[in-house]
């Protein structure tokens, strides 16, 4: 998969609803899997268009 690719595509699908908040669970990996393999809630807080909300 394309690095960035489910986050990228939740951006699109808030930007198209013309969202006002983002609501997301973000789990916690170990830093050296999330360097490896890449973070959805990494990727979404580092170019988010809109106010993201986490719960974990």
């Amino acid at each position: 998969m394309e690095h960035g690719g489910i986050a990228e595509t939740l951006r699109a699908h808030a930007a198209m609803a013309r969202a006002n908040l983002l609501v997301m669970g973000a789990y916690a990996h170990p830093r050296m899997l999330d360097i490896v393999i890449g973070g959805v809630t990494t990727d979404m807080l580092a170019e988010a268009e809109l106010p993201v909300f986490l719960s974990h």
